[in-house]
C-alpha cells in the first residue's frame, strides 16, 4: 500500500473511532505528555568523577491508540544518551532515562537541555498529525576546588639580622574562580617566632581565576644566635667557624569554596628550608650568646694574680728611680778598712717591700 493510501486509511479509522461513544476521557487523536524530573541535572566534573548526570522522564499516552514515539535530546556541547524511541499503549505511560555527560574539568556553568517526544506512528501507521511533547531541563556543571602551591625559593641562605622576601605561587586548578587564604602553618610559626624570627605576610587572601596563578609574599628577618631561646634549636659551626642554624618555614594555601560548599577544607602546603648564619664575633663574657659561667673561686684566683703582678711592677719601678750614693776616690785598702769600720748603711724600706 502506498504512503497516500496509508494516510487515507488512518484518517478513516480515526473518523470511525471518533463516532463511537466513549466512557473514558481518552482522546481519539494522538495525544502525549512528557514530564522529566529533576529539572536541574547536577554534574560533577572534578578529577575522579563520572562527569554524568541524569533525569528520569515519563511519557504518557492520553489517546486510545498504540503510539510509537521518537525521543530526541538537544544538549549543545554536552553528550546526551536516551532511547531512540518508545512504544506506548493507549491510556498508559512509559518511563525512560536521559543521561547528560560533560568533560572532566569542564568550566562551571548552566546549559539548557531540551528533550523532545515526537509521535511517529499510530496503530502502526504513520501519524497523520505532528503530535509531540517536549520539556526543557538545565544541566548544571558543578564547581569544584583544586589548587597547587610551590615555593619559588625552596632553599634560602640568610644572615642573622638580615631581612629577605620569600614568594610562593598558588595556582587555581579548579574549574571556576576561587578565593584562597594564605598563612604560615601554626606549628611552624610558633617555633620560628620563639627562636626570634620576625614574619610578615603581604596579604592573606587572593581571588584567582581558574587556570591562573597568584603570588603571595612572606617577609622574614633572621635572629642572632643569642636571641634563640628554644632548647631544641642547635647552632653548629660551619667551615668558616661561624654558627649556623637550619630551620623550615611551612606555608599553606586553602580554598575558600571548599570550606563554604564542599565541607572539607582543600589545603596544600609548601616548605622552604632556611640556613641562618650568625656572622658576629662573641666575647667570653657575652651574655646574649655563648655565656661562660666562671665560679667565685676562679674569679678570686684571677684577681689575686692581677694584684701580685701590679705590686711587682710597682716595686721594680721604685727600685729603678732610687738614687745611688757617690763615694770619693780612694785606695782599695782604705775602702776595705772604711767598710769594716763604718756602720752598715740601711736603705729606707719601701712601703711594699714585704716580699
Amino acid at each position: 500500500m502506498s504512503r497516500y493510501g496509508k494516510s487515507v486509511l488512518t484518517i478513516i479509522c480515526l473518523f470511525l473511532v471518533t463516532q463511537a461513544p466513549y466512557a473514558s476521557s481518552q482522546s481519539a487523536l494522538p495525544e502525549i505528555e512528557l514530564q522529566c524530573n529533576p529539572s536541574s541535572i547536577l554534574i560533577d566534573v572534578h578529577p575522579g568523577a563520572t562527569g554524568t548526570g541524569m533525569t528520569f522522564c515519563t511519557l504518557t499516552n492520553n489517546s486510545v491508540h498504540l503510539l510509537e514515539v521518537d525521543i530526541s535530546v538537544e544538549s549543545g556541547n554536552l553528550v546526551a544518551a536516551a532511547p531512540g524511541s518508545v512504544t506506548v499503549q493507549g491510556g498508559t505511560s512509559v518511563d525512560f532515562e536521559v543521561s547528560i555527560r560533560a568533560e572532566i574539568g569542564q568550566p562551571y556553568g548552566v546549559q539548557p537541555v531540551k528533550i523532545v517526544a515526537d509521535v511517529s506512528t499510530v496503530n502502526g501507521v504513520a501519524s497523520p498529525t505532528e503530535e509531540k511533547s517536549e520539556m526543557s531541563v538545565l544541566a548544571q556543571i558543578r564547581q569544584y576546588s583544586r589548587l597547587e602551591i610551590s615555593a619559588n625559593q625552596p632553599l634560602l641562605d640568610i644572615n642573622s639580622g638580615e631581612t629577605k622576601q620569600l614568594t610562593y605561587t598558588v595556582t587555581n586548578t579548579g574549574n571556576w574562580m576561587d578565593r584562597f587564604s594564605f598563612a604560615v602553618s601554626g606549628f611552624s610559626q610558633d617555633i620560628l617566632e620563639e627562636i626570634g624570627f620576625v614574619i610578615v605576610l603581604d596579604r592573606v587572601y587572593q581571588e584567582i581565576d581558574a587556570g591562573t596563578s597568584g603570588v603571595f609574599t612572606v617577609t622574614i628577618t633572621a635572629p642572632y644566635k643569642g636571641d634563640t631561646t628554644a632548647d631544641e634549636m642547635i647552632w653548629e659551626k660551619n667551615q668558616e667557624d661561624l654558627y649556623e642554624l637550619i630551620v623550615q618555614l611551612e606555608v599553606t594555601a586553602t580554598s575558600d569554596y571548599s570550606i563554604r560548599t564542599e565541607g572539607v577544607p582543600n589545603r596544600e602546603s609548601a616548605i622552604t628550608v632556611m640556613t641562618v648564619t650568625d656572622p658576629t664575633t662573641e666575647s667570653i663574657f657575652e651574655s646574649s650568646s655563648t655565656l661562660i659561667y666562671v665560679g667565685a673561686g676562679s674569679i678570686s684566683v684571677i684577681l689575686l694574680a692581677i694584684l701580685v703582678i701590679v705590686l711587682i711592677n710597682r716595686k721594680s719601678s721604685n727600685d729603678a728611680r732610687k738614687p745611688r750614693a757617690k763615694l770619693p776616690k780612694q785606695s782599695v785598702s782604705s775602702v776595705i778598712v772604711n767598710e769594716e769600720l763604718a756602720p752598715p748603711i740601711t736603705e729606707p724600706e719601701d712601703e711594699f717591700d714585704f716580699l
